[in-house]
C-alpha cells in the first residue's frame, strides 16, 4: 500500500469555510480569541496559516 501526502487539498478556501462553519458563540479558543475577533483579519490569517503548513513549520 502507498501513502500519498494529503496536504495539497488544505487550500485557503477550505480553511476560510471550516473557520465559517464554527459556531460563532463558542468559547474561547486556546489562544484566548473569540470567533468574532479571529475574524476581524480572517484572509490574512487564513493565508499566514496556508504558509506555515505548507513550509511544515
Amino acid at each position: 500500500m502507498q501513502f500519498t501526502a494529503l496536504l495539497h487539498h488544505i487550500t485557503p478556501q477550505l480553511l476560510a469555510q471550516s473557520f465559517y462553519a464554527l459556531h460563532r458563540d463558542a468559547a474561547v479558543g486556546g489562544d484566548g480569541m473569540s470567533w468574532r475577533e479571529y475574524e476581524e483579519g480572517i484572509l490574512q490569517r487564513v493565508s499566514q496559516l496556508h504558509a506555515r503548513h505548507h513550509s511544515r513549520a
